[in-house]
């Protein structure tokens, strides 16, 4: 890669706009809905899986229903993505976000928030 390329692709990742929303890890076994924002969502759930694999979970009980039912009966899913402005900035965004994912809690009362 040509120097003047790779300051190219570098400013490009810095320029980058993430899409953001509130993902969901559903159980399908127990039922049990998992709620989470995500501030990117192309990455939203790279995090949750590793620290699933390997036994690490910050979520005890989702950990627990990992072990116990397997990868094979977990939906990862994007509920939202969350539209904004080209004007908003970054506070304004995570406002919104906050928003959204009381929205999601309130009409998913048995959920539980990651």
């Amino acid at each position: 890669m040509k120097k003047e390329d790779k300051k190219d692709a570098i400013l490009e990742w810095k320029n980058r706009v993430s899409k953001m929303g509130i993902v969901s890890i559903y159980c399908k076994s127990s039922r049990d809905l998992f709620l989470k924002e995500s501030k990117d969502i192309d990455r939203a759930f790279n995090s949750d899986k590793f620290q699933l694999e390997i036994n690490r979970h910050s979520n005890k009980l989702l950990q627990e229903l990992w072990n116990i039912y397997g990868k094979n009966d977990f939906e990862f899913k994007v509920e939202e993505v969350l539209k904004f402005k080209d004007t908003d900035n970054m506070e304004e965004k995570l406002e919104n976000l906050s928003l959204l994912m009381d929205k999601y809690l309130s009409e998913n009362i048995d959920s539980k928030k990651l």
